[in-house]
This record gives structure tokens, sequence and C-alpha cells, in this order.
């Protein structure tokens, strides 16, 4: 029985590491950087998935990693339905691990090894990966890689699958070297151990160097365009208000520290934008005198309408010069449930476009209406998109919204909060992905923390801490509103990866049907 809980012992290990390569642990400075855990926390899992040959044991395991990292980053504190949230990309994320493990423990069992092992472990991954966006909460290991400009530059090509599939080719790799080196090298006679070690491993490494090389030159490449569509773009200075109150975070998340005893409401920092841009722009001409000011998700609920020249965000538009972006709800005649939206208002107070959010979060589907298109709008600032929250979690959405001609996507958003803050950690990772995938920048403001600018590119402008209230002003450069190789080709890498794993499955079964019996 004690060897029975050796594999799990293990699988545990690798949710730890994996939860370490997770934001806020991968953001200190080198040479303490830990996201590179990411190229190595699957390997304890890889390694007790290879040597289990019960199929249920091996998800078993996968689920165990994903587990473990959940309770080593949320912890056991706070509101049940607080944990019930925070949890639930751990539980997901264990499901994929869960089916990577099994495929793992199908390969090894079948004695599939080498190049094939890792190429169709790295294919299955991604598949787990992309099913999830089928779901109500996709997520993806890449995540982990969010401040590394040379794996966002990756995504521009492939979309987030291209950094997920590397990081499950590197510790398919290494576990694929460590099972063979200890456990399966014995079975082997002597003239094949060397055989093996000496053009099986001398191949396995030339494909890595080969790989290395080729994805390095997809970073140069995209990186030189991108650069020179920057530059021959433009930018702007934008602002994302962080209207931190205090009530909500308190009973929620106890880490969060008390508020001070007094805290700035929207108006008072959308008109500390608005001035604190025009200090910096007091020379400016015409053209540069517009400003795209962007507020938390429904922070004027009902109390703003659309085209109402007497509401207090059209009115705040008309006084402070400035385009806003505003998160409300609305009733619509017919529609049985409220929309949740986010709107445009220009200098005059006019509303340009509103949108409808579409992808809406777990207890929001009972209670919302689901919008069906990404919004964009034309300006003098530029091609305005407008998506809110969840909506930026699959990478459709912001993929229509640039197809079309975004230039630059407002995202009023509202994390729930949670112990150590684990959703606006994990949802602020996946915004860099969104921006490098599609080249387009983003502004996203949410009331408790980590709203952020984000360049094409995928670099962090700005991001404003957990807790406090602020207006987070940044100038951006703006997308050319063409998008990347992957807005127009979408989610291509998903369907080779599947074409990948379908073809190593048919062939393991067709050698082992025409093996003699």
């Amino acid at each position: 029985m004690k060897y029975h809980l050796i594999p799990f012992i293990i699988a545990i290990l690798s949710g730890v590491l994996f939860a370490l390569a997770l934001p806020p642990y991968n953001v200190s400075p080198p040479p303490y950087n830990v996201s590179l855990l990411g190229m190595l926390a699957l390997v304890p899992l890889m390694l007790a998935a290879a040597k289990t040959k019960r199929p249920l044991w091996a998800f078993g395991l996968g689920a165990t990693t994903g587990g473990a990292a959940g309770a080593f980053y949320v912890g056991f504190h706070g509101a049940a339905v607080s944990l019930d949230y925070a949890y639930v990309p751990f539980i997901w994320m264990g499901a994929v691990f869960g089916i990577v493990a099994l495929f793992v423990s199908f390969l090894r069992t079948r004695g599939v090894r080498g190049v094939p092992f890792i190429l169709a472990t790295a294919c299955m991954g991604v598949v787990a990966e992309g099913l999830t966006y089928l779901t109500p909460l996709p997520v993806n290991i890449a995540l982990c890689q969010y401040r590394s400009l040379d794996m966002l530059r990756i995504a521009a090509m492939t979309g987030i699958w291209g950094v997920s599939f590397l990081l499950y080719l590197i510790n398919a790799t290494l576990a694929d070297c460590l099972v063979t080196l200890f456990w399966e090298m014995d079975k082997l006679a002597p003239i094949s151990q060397k055989h093996y070690l000496n053009n099986s491993y001398h191949r396995l490494l030339f494909f890595c160097f080969s790989y290395t090389l080729c994805i390095a030159s997809i970073v140069f490449v995209i990186g030189v365009q991108r650069y020179e569509k920057q530059e021959s773009s433009g930018s702007l200075r934008v602002a994302a208000i962080q209207d931190y109150s205090g009530a909500e975070a308190q009973d929620k998340d106890p880490y969060a520290p008390n508020p001070p005893e007094y805290l700035p409401d929207s108006e008072e920092l959308i008109r500390a934008a608005s001035e604190t841009a025009s200090a910096k722009n007091s020379h400016r001409n015409g053209d540069d005198e517009a400003q795209l000011i962007v507020g938390a998700e429904n922070a004027y609920g009902y109390s703003f309408t659309p085209g109402n020249p007497h509401s207090e965000a059209n009115r705040l538009a008309r006084e402070t010069g400035h385009y806003l972006v505003v998160g409300h709800e609305m009733s619509v005649p017919g529609i049985p449930r409220p929309y949740n939206c986010a709107s445009l208002i220009d200098p005059r107070g006019d509303t340009l476009g509103t949108h409808h959010k579409i992808a809406l979060f777990l207890g929001e589907r009972q209670t919302m209406q689901a919008g069906n298109r990404a919004t964009v709008v034309k300006t003098p600032l530029g091609n305005i998109g407008m998506l809110i929250c969840f909506d930026t979690c699959y990478t459709a959405y912001v993929r229509s919204a640039v197809r079309q001609g975004a230039q630059i996507i407002a995202v009023p958003n509202f994390d729930p909060p949670t112990p150590r803050a684990t959703l606006h950690h994990l949802h602020a990772a996946m915004m860099p992905f969104r921006a490098a995938e599609n080249g387009v920048a983003i502004v996203r403001a949410d009331p408790n923390g980590k709203s952020s600018i984000i360049a094409p590119d995928g670099s962090i402008i700005g991001e404003a801490e957990m807790y406090e209230a602020t207006a987070l002003i940044r100038k951006v450069p703006l997308g050319d509103g063409k998008g990347t190789a992957y807005t127009r080709f979408g989610d291509w890498f998903v369907f080779v990866c599947l074409v990948g794993v379908t073809a190593t499955v048919a062939l393991v079964y067709r050698r082992d049907n025409l093996s003699p019996v």
C-alpha cells in the first residue's frame, strides 16, 4: 500500500512546482524568476504516470496534481463561495493534467519512447487545454510565461497553444530521459543500451535544438514586424480606473489589507485621470486632446442609460472632454434578462456604441442575458473595441474584435475577490497573451486590483497593485487593426495537435494488432 502512495506523493510535488510557476510567485526579478519552473513542473507527474498501468489511477495522478496546486496556491481560508471560485481553475487544470497523465501511461505501457513519445505528449496537452475552451472555464499552463516577451511572440503565430506546446514538450523530454535512464535501460541488452544512448538521444537533442532554432527565428521575425507596426500605428494616453471600495474583499480574502479611512470614488478617479492627462499635455494641439478612460465592470449599474444626456457618465465625459468606457446593466424590451454592458461615450456626451457581455461567468448565466458579438467603434482616437471581463478568457472574442479592425480594446472587468487574489492574478496573466496573439493594445479596469495596460506585443506597460484605489495612466502603442497570423488563421495549432494525437493512437493500435501473439 505504501508503494501505491508514492506516485501520488510525486504528483503532489508537481502541483506545488506548478503553483510556484504562476503569478504572483513568478514575478520575482532574476535570478529568482521561478516562471522557469513551468518547464519542469510536470516532470514528476509524467514520471509517476509512466510507471502506472491503470488508466483511472493515471488520471487520478493528474487530478491530484491540480488539487495540490490549488491547495498550495489558494490555501483553506475565506468564505465557502470564494473558495469555490478560487479552486475552479485548478479543478479544470487537474482534468487537463489527468488527460495528459492518462496519455503518458498509455504510451509508455505500449513501448512508445523518444521523439514520438515527446511530440505526442505535447500534442495531447494542447488538445486537452483546447477542450476546456468548450467549457465554462478555459485554462492553459502557458500563463506562467506571461511576462516572457519571447514566448508571447510565439503566440502571435500559434496563439497561446504554441507556448503551452513548448512547455509540455520540455517537460516530456526531461521525463522521457529520466524514465529511460532509471527504469527502462536495464530491460535493454548492453549493445542496445549503447545504441539507444548514442543514437536516439543524440537525435532527440538535435530535434530540441532544431525546434529552438525555429522558434528563435519566428520570435525574431515577428519581433521586428511588431516593432515596425507599433512605430507606424501611433500611440494613445489611456487610463484604467480602479475604484476600490474595500467593501467586497474583506470577507472573501483574508490577506486583503484593511482599507484606509478615505478612498476616492469612481468620479474622483476619472477627474484625476483627466486632470493628469491634461497637465501632461498642456502644450498639445487639437489632435492630441482626446484621451480614453476605462471604468470597471458594472460600475454604474442601472444608473446609466445609453443616450441619456443627464446621466452622471455623460456629464463626466462632457466636463472632462475625454472618451469614457463605462460598465453598466441594461434591460431591453422583449429580452427576459438584462445585459451586462460596456458603453463608449465621446467628449460631447454621446454614446457611440454599447457592447453586451458574451461569456457569462458561472452563476452569472442564471441572471444575465449573453451577447453574441464583439463590439468595435471607429473614433478619432482609432478603432476602439469593447469586451467585458470573462470575454477575454476566450481567444475567439478578442480575435473577432481585431478582425473588425480594433486597434485597442477597452475591458471593464470584475474578478470576484478570492483568497490570495487567485482569480485576479490568473486572469491578469491572460491579458498579455490576448494582446500578443492579435497585436492589439488592451486597457483593463478592475475595481479590486490588477488593472492593467498592455502593449500590442504583450508587454505590460502598467499594472495596478491589489486592493488600492487608483487611476492607472500610461501611454500605449496602438495596434494596426490588421492583427497577426493567429488573428487570420485562428486556432489552427490545436487542430494540428489533434491530428498528431489521432495519428499516434492509430499507429500504436495498428502496431499492436500487427504484432505476433
